[in-house]
């Protein structure tokens, strides 16, 4: 965790986003670092109970950080009379922020929604301007077989490389960091 930390300290202090998307934000703890070095945030998690501790505390702080719940699996779509009076997550995302954070999150989409990866990554490049930093999980990490379960032999065959080849053409990789011990790698990527 303090070599993910430092990694995403360092790429918020190099390139200074005013805009920071964290996609699957948990308790928030990025988008609370993000917020710190003067990004506006906006947070996204499925759980409420996430959510809510975030709003809390950075309300506490007074820190310029939005937590809204959203199961990016399910993203709201586009409501009303010929879908025109609400937009959907994608169109209310695309390009809006400087840097958008997937961190662990890209392994749930996978198994959970069954999203193709291509697709997933264009979900989140998708709705930057400049940088994105995505955490890779490999299949052999406990998370992911905890997650993916009788299912884990579809993935075991996925790898970083794949990832990487996936990327659109657009960005390139500004940074990597491969985390002792656990196999997970952070991309930092740019336009």
């Amino acid at each position: 965790m303090d070599a993910k930390a430092t990694f995403i300290r360092e790429a918020l202090r190099k390139h200074r986003p005013a805009t920071v998307l964290d996609l699957g934000c948990n308790t928030g703890k990025f988008s609370i670092l993000a917020a710190e070095h003067g990004a506006r945030v906006i947070a996204l998690d499925s759980d409420p109970k996430c959510i809510n501790r975030l709003f809390n505390e950075s309300e506490a702080r007074n820190l310029d950080l939005q937590p809204l719940v959203m199961d990016l699996g399910r993203p709201s779509p586009r409501l009303g009379w010929d879908s025109r009076e609400s937009k959907s997550l994608q169109d209310r995302i695309k390009g809006g922020f400087e840097m958008t954070l997937a961190l662990a999150i890209v392994h749930h989409l996978l198994v959970r929604e069954r999203i193709p990866l291509h697709a997933i990554l264009d979900f989140i490049l998708g709705s930057t301007t400049r940088q994105a930093i995505i955490e890779w999980v490999p299949p052999t990490d406990p998370q992911f077989v905890k997650l993916a379960g009788e299912s884990l032999p579809l993935y075991n065959d996925l790898t970083i490389n794949q990832c990487i080849q996936a990327l659109p053409p657009s960005f390139q990789i500004l940074d990597r960091l491969d985390i002792t011990g656990s196999k997970r790698v952070l991309l930092l990527l740019g336009r």
